[in-house]
């Protein structure tokens, strides 16, 4: 799949062009902030439950990958 990011920005960017059209500082200040939370909620990252250490794991010494040296 190949992302076209400069056509989806540009995208982006017209259409929030329009939906701002128009209005008055404050309002769109209340837009812009209410985009930032959506973005912000969007792309909240979830904690990886495979890379944390299980009681097992923590309990046995870690293995080296070198042999010897």
């Amino acid at each position: 799949m190949k992302i076209e990011a400069v056509k989806m920005m540009r995208s982006i960017r017209d259409q929030m062009s329009l939906d701002i059209q128009g209005m008055t500082f404050e309002d769109e200040q209340k837009y812009l902030g209410n985009q930032i939370v959506a973005f912000k909620y969007l792309t909240k990252t979830k904690p990886n439950k495979r890379l944390q250490p299980t009681a097992q794991s923590a309990a046995r010494p870690a293995r080296s990958t070198l042999s010897g040296g």
